[in-house]
């Protein structure tokens, strides 16, 4: 039994996409992106702000969520947090807030887990973003429009680790 959560096709987690198609296994998918590929079992909405947020209302629905530790209620918390932008997109509901109201019940500190997440980098990211927008932020005039772009030599330069991009595109 394998299960797939956060992305809706294998080709999203790069090379091991391929392994993963081929898995004789019976794949279940739990995600909130649209478009999904075929799987076994399918638990989707893409109404739902994030997978964790169909990860907590699954285990409700099985009547589990009592069993939720604080680390995995962090964990949960954490992935709202960051698939919602910190609560601010459009696919935010009072579900949500509902959700994460509980794993603060759960002894979840918001504070510590949004330090954690958007206060904390490497120099090395520091000075990656730094450059991406001193060195490839590129405006369209007149039309309100902007892009950063990155070469493979940019990331090689700044030694670039997965994530060390993610919120520039917020930027």
């Amino acid at each position: 039994l394998g299960f797939a959560l956060d992305y809706n096709a294998f080709h999203r987690t790069g090379k091991l996409g391929e392994r993963l198609a081929k898995l004789s296994c019976t794949k279940v998918l739990v995600d909130h992106h649209q478009q999904p590929d075929a799987f076994d079992f399918s638990f989707s909405d893409v109404k739902t702000s994030s997978t964790c947020e169909l990860v907590y209302e699954m285990l409700v629905a099985l009547d589990w969520d009592q069993n939720i530790s604080h680390t995995a209620a962090s964990c949960i918390y954490a992935g709202m947090m960051t698939d919602t932008g910190s609560f601010r997109y459009r696919g935010t509901s009072a579900n949500t807030f509902k959700v994460a109201a509980a794993m603060v019940e759960k002894g979840v500190d918001p504070g510590e887990i949004n330090e954690a997440i958007n206060n904390t980098s490497s120099l090395d990211r520091l000075k990656l973003t730094g450059f991406a927008i001193n060195n490839r932020l590129e405006i369209i005039e007149g039309k309100g429009v902007a892009f950063i772009y990155l070469t493979q030599e940019d990331l090689d330069a700044h030694n670039y680790k997965s994530g060390d991009t993610d919120g520039l595109v917020n930027m």
